[in-house]
């Protein structure tokens, strides 16, 4: 059941602390249930099926659809309607705005895509999952929208493997900062082909500064380091506060600063009194 729950919460774009908080529950309560370490209750499916519609039957033994049937149009207007009214930056308005945008080429791309993870033989391996085929094309989808001969749909279309990593939900400030410490985190599959080796772990990053290599929203694959070269980018803590930017060293003086690639935003110069920890390499 854990990987229906988790396809489940993939399809409707909720991490795992939404997820709980929509259920009354503890975020970690929600891992162990997606990782096979303990089933939910039966008043808990109850209340994921009546919650999002969802299939009983899907739900606890895989038969059927994910979602129960309801009106077509319906269905469709219930989706837009929740997704406005979440916050802006959640998956299901980027998804709407993604596919608001695209141009007759770029629906074909997109059947293309679908019509190439309906065929592989991940279909075969999960019975034909629909959650499965979802979460796989959110990998696909990327901020700036679907475009032809993207090389990450290219490549997805020839390679089925699919890596899991752990992406912390607090961001890595790229701009103002923000507090990282012990933060919540869910777990997130891409294409095998995409994941930097050396990747230990992702963080999202939040803000503008490190445009045009990084954009806010993000996931940046970090290898865990407790140093970096100069000219290296990387995450690191402030006295408290988290960022993701360039380390520079100034060869006469020893300064450290940390440099935005936007030239918009100042350098921050790291004084001897301040506290300064790596927490390791952006890789990509």
């Amino acid at each position: 059941m854990g990987s229906r729950i988790k396809a489940l919460r993939a399809a409707l774009g909720l991490t795992q602390q939404q997820l709980a908080e929509s259920l009354g529950i503890k975020r970690n309560t929600i891992a162990k249930y997606e990782t096979g370490r303990g089933d939910p209750i039966d008043a808990v499916i109850s209340l994921i099926c009546k919650t999002y519609n969802v299939n009983e039957s899907w739900l606890r033994d895989g038969t059927g659809p994910m979602f129960t049937e309801t009106a077509r149009d319906q269905q469709i207007k219930d989706f837009i309607d929740s997704a406005m009214r979440g916050e802006s930056d959640n998956f299901k308005r980027r998804l709407l705005s993604v596919l608001s945008r695209l141009d007759e080429k770029g629906w074909e791309v997109l059947a293309q895509v679908l019509q190439g993870l309906v065929s592989s033989p991940q279909e075969s391996e999960t019975g034909g999952d629909s959650g499965n085929l979802v979460a796989d094309l959110g990998a696909n989808i990327y901020k700036g929208g679907i475009r032809e001969g993207d090389s990450a749909l290219q490549r997805d279309k020839k390679s089925h493997s699919v890596a899991e990593i752990r992406v912390y939900d607090q961001p890595a400030a790229a701009g103002l900062g923000n507090y990282l410490d012990e933060p919540a985190y869910h777990m997130e599959q891409y294409p095998s082909d995409i994941i930097p080796p050396g990747t230990d772990f992702g963080i999202i990053i939040s803000g503008d500064s490190m445009e045009p290599k990084v954009h806010d929203g993000d996931t940046v694959f970090v290898h865990a380091a407790p140093s970096i070269e100069p000219g290296q980018i990387g995450i690191f803590v402030l006295n408290g506060e988290a960022y993701c930017k360039k380390l520079m060293v100034d060869r006469e003086s020893q300064q450290i600063r940390l440099v935005s690639l936007n030239q918009k935003y100042a350098d921050i110069r790291v004084g001897q009194s301040d506290n300064l920890r790596t927490v390791g390499r952006v890789l990509g």
